[in-house]
């Protein structure tokens, strides 16, 4: 039972060890093993009728309405010990008291972007200083530290890429309490608050530290536990790695020029819905295709960049023998281009800022888009950088005036041989372990190493460019920040794969999928929906040879890897889960089969399989089917998720802001407010942060809608 801290006597350091980050101990501060960790809870209000309330859905609109919060209680664990208290700023005694100048301490919090933006009260009230700042974005903290305190602030959230309720179903046997505290309530520092409420807030730091246990005893201390999900699988790969293998990488780290043109050059998977189908319920079979691990297998079976990227001429690129033998990054121009297929390769955001116009509208002029995809582009043209891989496609995607201004060229091959034995050992383990009890954990960890090794092929750590100080910023992205990031990644040990890997992986993905989509013009036509690696098509029976022919053309691959390393046989390739049955790696497997299908573009579709409607929509709830009544035909424009079903919430941040004006000051000003117990209570805290539950409509664009109307092509063959 946690305790409530009314005496900072009880508040004992007891820590477990210490581990020191150097081999020097003179010169390095060691670091507490004891684990620390930290959650608040938060009041969400709205001034309503002159009175701050807890959010009412029966308002019509909330965009005039000021916006507050204020928090009520927070819980600290020290090791399995929980203890609470009720008014914030109360926190800091409790910083003060595990401080210690000789001894750095790690607290871990679940969804730091969230308390970080409370605890900016007490330091700045404080006048404490941050430093270290490692963030992915603008207002996403992985850590950071105070220094006057020595102590760091993780977030276990990007350590496992899942919510603390799935994160505690994974990694730990304890449950999250769920639905025990109704977030809907006025409650201030001097609300009482029952047992089953003070039950759910100290089972989510017994969960949080449950979770940070079972890394502590994975890598037996927590400075060694790795910042994220994508830094648990570099470490694992880097100790089967040597000393020259990673030095190469280092060299391999390219200029600016060069690695700023593979990043534009630079695109994801293929997420797209066919427009020939988009808005429609499919009332037939809709079968769906899986590509088994299918980033993981292009890492295992693709020839990638290896040396560094020179210029050279044009003609290279159109000669046979170095296609074969170099890996092209290329600079092409696009005019009078059509699409010869309903599923459209080329996406607007690669050329947009190369299309003539000042405006949008006038670059709308010169192209035709099918929902983000470009179906044509006139005489104007555009330019983009693109891989060779890129080029092929939308060669057979499209005709007209496709040219190669620049080229340049590295030699590929396969992979390092260590390399494609850890991801086979990690696929293994995933298909071999699953279901097996006593197996779990391993079979946890490696399956979710192997979905993040591909993350770690494309880290980029020119987009780390966000800070704090006092606000958040961008830095200033010019020569000297590239050339500082780029000289870092060559000295950095984390430095495991080419840059240029990465960019190739989503290239050979894309490749794969289209490779599917334009093996047929009925293919192209029957084909309604596809996902990075997955494909949803109609009439089945006509296309199982086109799935076919891939997965045996995926069985060559093996047997040519297996011939380069002698080590690696083709059976590596297929392991045997429980039951014996083998599963290829990047093979299509059946996936699934729809009665009933309805898209309105990218994330956005509706099906029924086996009697069951399921949904998915980006920024809804898969809860939220239940809204549609078991009816698909609700799923179109204009659908409106009630704020009860959608699941969503918008944030609001009080805070200082940085803009192109200057600083402004956003801070939550002093309210008062009476609590569910009849108690008034001032709140004072500058800095907030205020979640309201929102709907979501369901829409699409007017350019896509009109396509869509206006399509003069055939007609759906079901």
């Amino acid at each position: 039972m946690m305790q409530e801290v009314i005496s900072l006597d009880i508040v004992k350091d007891i820590t477990v060890d210490t581990f020191y980050p150097s081999r020097n101990k003179r010169q390095a501060t060691p670091v507490s093993d004891t684990i620390y960790t930290l959650d608040i809870e938060t009041t969400n209000l709205f001034k309503i009728n002159g009175k701050y309330r807890c959010f009412d859905k029966s308002i019509d609109s909330y965009k005039d309405i000021e916006k507050v919060a204020c928090p009520y209680i927070w819980m600290f664990g020290i090791e399995d010990a929980v203890y609470y208290g009720r008014e914030f700023m109360e926190l800091d005694n409790i910083f003060r008291a595990i401080s210690d100048v000789n001894i750095t301490k790690i607290i871990y919090i679940h969804n730091l972007s969230f308390e970080f933006g409370w605890l900016l009260n007490i330091f700045t009230r404080k006048g404490y200083t941050i430093t270290d700042m490692c963030s992915r974005s603008v207002k996403k903290p992985i850590q950071f530290k105070i220094s006057e305190l020595n102590i760091i602030f993780r977030c276990s959230y990007m350590l496992t890429n899942l919510s603390l309720e799935n994160a505690s179903n994974e990694y730990t046997t304890l449950a999250k309490k769920v639905g025990d505290l109704d977030y809907n309530k006025e409650r201030s520092p001097l609300t009482k608050l029952t047992d089953k409420e003070l039950g759910y807030c100290e089972y989510d730091i017994r969960c949080l530290y449950a979770i940070i246990c079972h890394f502590r005893e994975e890598y037996e201390h927590l400075f060694k536990i790795p910042l994220t999900a994508t830094g648990i699988v570099r470490n694992a790969l880097r100790e089967r790695l040597s000393f020259f293998y990673i030095r190469k990488q280092q060299k391999l780290v390219p200029p600016a020029d060069i690695y700023l043109k593979l990043w534009v050059a630079f695109s994801g998977g293929y997420t797209h819905a066919n427009m020939l189908r988009s808005n429609k319920v499919l009332v037939c079979d809709v079968e769906s295709e899986d590509e088994a691990s299918a980033y993981p297998s292009i890492l295992c079976t693709e020839m990638f960049p290896y040396k560094e990227f020179m210029m050279c001429h044009v003609k290279q690129f159109f000669d046979a023998k170095k296609r074969n033998s170099y890996a092209f990054l290329i600079k092409i121009e696009l005019k009078n281009i059509t699409s010869n297929y309903y599923n459209h390769y080329l996406q607007f955001s690669k050329v947009k800022d190369s299309i003539k116009g000042d405006t949008m509208k006038e670059k709308l002029d010169h192209i035709v888009l099918d929902n983000g995809r470009i179906v044509s582009i006139d005489e104007t043209g555009a330019t983009m950088w693109c891989t060779d891989i890129d080029y092929d496609i939308l060669r057979k995607n499209y005709r007209g005036d496709i040219k190669v201004q620049e080229a340049y060229k590295s030699p590929k091959r396969y992979l390092d041989k260590e390399v494609i034995k850890f991801i086979l050992e990690l696929y293994k383990n995933k298909t071999t372990l699953k279901g097996i009890k006593d197996k779990e954990a391993i079979y946890k960890r490696d399956k979710g190493m192997l979905n993040s090794i591909y993350g770690m092929s494309v880290t980029n750590p020119l987009k780390q460019s966000s800070d704090f100080s006092d606000y958040w910023y961008h830095k200033d992205f010019s020569k000297e920040f590239i050339e500082d990031k780029l000289s870092d990644m060559k000295k950095s040990y984390s430095t495991l794969f080419f840059y240029a890997v990465g960019v190739w992986v989503c290239a050979f993905g894309r490749k794969r999928i289209f490779d599917i989509l334009l093996s047929s013009h009925s293919m192209d036509r029957d084909t309604v929906y596809c996902d990075t690696d997955s494909v949803k098509f109609i009439n089945r029976e006509k296309h199982q040879d086109i799935f076919l022919t891939y997965n045996n053309d995926m069985i060559e691959k093996y047997k040519t890897i297996s011939e380069v390393y002698d080590d690696i046989s083709i059976k590596d390739f297929m392991p045997a889960d429980k039951n014996g049955v083998l599963h290829p790696l990047g093979f299509f497997e059946f996936d699934g089969l729809y009665t009933e299908f309805k898209t309105l573009g990218a994330k956005k579709y509706c099906y029924r399989e086996n009697g069951e409607l399921h949904l998915t929509v980006s920024g809804v709830s898969k809860k939220g089917v239940s809204a549609l009544n078991d009816n698909i035909n609700n799923f179109k424009k204009g659908f409106v998720w009630d704020y009860d079903s959608s699941g969503k919430l918008t944030v609001f941040y009080h805070e200082l802001t940085l803009t192109n004006e200057g600083v402004v000051d956003n801070t939550q000003k002093p309210f008062e407010f009476t609590d569910i117990d009849g108690n008034k209570y001032l709140c004072d805290y500058p800095y907030s942060v205020v979640l309201m539950p929102t709907t979501y409509k369901l829409g699409i664009t007017e350019e896509y809608e009109q396509i869509i109307n206006n399509l003069l092509w055939e007609e759906c063959t079901q």
